[in-house]
This record gives structure tokens, C-alpha cells and sequence, in this order.
């Protein structure tokens, strides 16, 4: 519930969010509510609640967030969207590759500060990321770690200008901290609009 206060108080403080959440139109609703995600009905009791729409299309965007739960919670989290959600996309931002020296130093460094990455094990490649939400029900799946976003994603304006921050001085380790990060996506095209889903992927447009 403190998370859900600061985050209230967050939106307070700028006028585009709080005109966007707080004085929405009749027709448009922004629910904030506090879960555990370890226990999914808590999830349905906060869909209930919101009077959200199911069977409309639907974009869950987990940021970082199933690298904490234990692989079956996490698993467990994305099966539900999966049956939840019969028409919707699901975007996935997560570490993965914690086999090798980068990796392994990741997990001592994040260790040390008392928070894991529980479940990365069971998604140590990109190639695992998709496999395990074709696993939860996601019909049509994909993953690419982060270099191949930044390289072939993100467009060239975009890129440049990240290029020219400082942080990117050391463009080796740059390059392997993105590889360290994948960004999944799960794909359900349901009955309801399946149409507005098919063209939703992470493939390439062009090649720069």
C-alpha cells in the first residue's frame, strides 16, 4: 500500500499524469492497485474491482518484475495473463544469460544487495524467455536481448542521441550489459478483434 501512496503522490505532482489519471473522461478509467503477484487472485479480485474488460484487447507490460519471483510464481503469473486475457500482447523486460563471467558477476553484485534474481535460471537465454511463455499459453511468442533492440528497434535518431551520453564512453561493456537484458513478447489473438494483434512482434523492420 506504500508503494500505491508514493506513486499516487508521484502522479500529484504533474499535471499531465494527474489530468490523464485522476480527471479522465467518463469513458476512461486508471485503477492503481497494490498485489501480491505471488497469489493471482489477488489479480482478479483488482480486475474485478476496476470493472476491467477482459475480453477487450489488452498490453501487460511486466518491467523487471518476474526476475524476482521464484520460476513457478513467475510462471504462474504469466499463465494467467495467458488465460485471462484472450486477446492481448505481453511484454516481458527481464535479465537473462547469468551463466557467464558478466552474469555470474551480476547476480554476486545484486546478491549483495539483497535482491536476487530468483528465476532467472529457468530463462537463461533469450530462446528460453520465448519458451516459457509458449509454455503459459501464449500462442505466438519471441525474444531478443537488448543489443538486437537497440540495433535494429530503436530508430537511428533515437540511438545517436544515446550514443552521445557519457554513460556510452565504454561502448564494450555498453554492449554487454544489453546483451545481459531480453524483451519478450507473447502474443494471443483471441476471437475479438484478433486482428489488431497480428501485426504486434518484435521482427526487425530495417536494418540500420
Amino acid at each position: 500500500m506504500q508503494v500505491v501512496a508514493r506513486k499516487r503522490a508521484v502522479i500529484g505532482q504533474h499535471e499531465a499524469l494527474y489530468s490523464l489519471a485522476e480527471r479522465a473522461a467518463p469513458t476512461m478509467t486508471y485503477a492503481l492497485h497494490a498485489v501480491d503477484l505471488r497469489k493471482t487472485n489477488e489479480l482478479d479480485d483488482a480486475i474485478a474491482t476496476a470493472g476491467m474488460d477482459t475480453q477487450r484487447p489488452t498490453l501487460v507490460v511486466l518491467e523487471c518484475v518476474l526476475a524476482y519471483l521464484e520460476a513457478e510464481e513467475a510462471t504462474a503469473v504469466l499463465a494467467w495473463a495467458a488465460r485471462t486475457f484472450p486477446t492481448a500482447a505481453v511484454v516481458t523486460y527481464d535479465p537473462t544469460r547469468p551463466d557467464d563471467a558478466f552474469g555470474r558477476q551480476m547476480l554476486v553484485n545484486l546478491n549483495a544487495r539483497g535482491c536476487p534474481f530468483r528465476s532467472i535460471a529457468a530463462v537463461s537465454d533469450p530462446e528460453r524467455h520465448a519458451a516459457r511463455l509458449r509454455q503459459c499459453g501464449w500462442a505466438r511468442a519471441e525474444c531478443c536481448d537488448m543489443n538486437a533492440v537497440y540495433r535494429h528497434l530503436l530508430d537511428p535518431h533515437s540511438r545517436r542521441a544515446a550514443e552521445q551520453l557519457e554513460m556510452l564512453d565504454e561502448l564494450e561493456e555498453w554492449t554487454l550489459m544489453l546483451a545481459h537484458y531480453a524483451l519478450a513478447l507473447g502474443v494471443n489473438e483471441g476471437q475479438r478483434d484478433a486482428h489488431i494483434m497480428r501485426g504486434v512482434t518484435l521482427t526487425p523492420q530495417r536494418s540500420a
